[in-house]
């Protein structure tokens, strides 16, 4: 994992983890020292704070927001949405997921409709 990744996957599990606990006492890199931080475990334990974010990653993929719509409406409705392509060229993201328009008022392409769906959801997540 090179460096960027690094810190980006380190950003997202942070995210992840402050999402769904105490703040960042059910981190990885957080012994039950209190006043030891994430920031002393990686300059002193370097080679493991990579192998945990790794770790981590590995067992947490990033989800697009297709991906989580279709997780929605499934655990919603009970059954998988069929992906033939339409729903990502034919529906505003924005809309169904935020009951609002698209920052584009005209979608110059479809392409465009079809680069959010498939972007990383930032939205936290049950679970995550």
């Amino acid at each position: 994992m090179d460096a960027v990744k690094f810190l980006e996957e380190r950003g997202r599990m942070c995210k992840s983890i402050r999402a769904i606990s105490d703040r960042c006492k059910s981190c990885p890199m957080h012994p039950n020292d209190e006043d030891f931080y994430c920031g002393h475990f990686l300059s002193s334990k370097c080679k493991e704070a990579v192998a945990i974010v790794e770790k981590w990653s590995a067992e947490h993929p990033a989800k697009s927001y297709l991906d989580v719509y279709k997780e929605a409406m499934k655990e919603k409705f009970g059954s998988e949405i069929k992906n033939d392509g339409s729903i990502i060229r034919n529906i505003c993201r924005d809309r169904a997921i935020y009951g609002c328009f698209c920052r584009h008022e005209q979608p110059v392409s479809q392409v465009e409709c079809v680069a959010c769906w498939l972007s990383e959801c930032k939205l936290p997540r049950k679970g995550e």
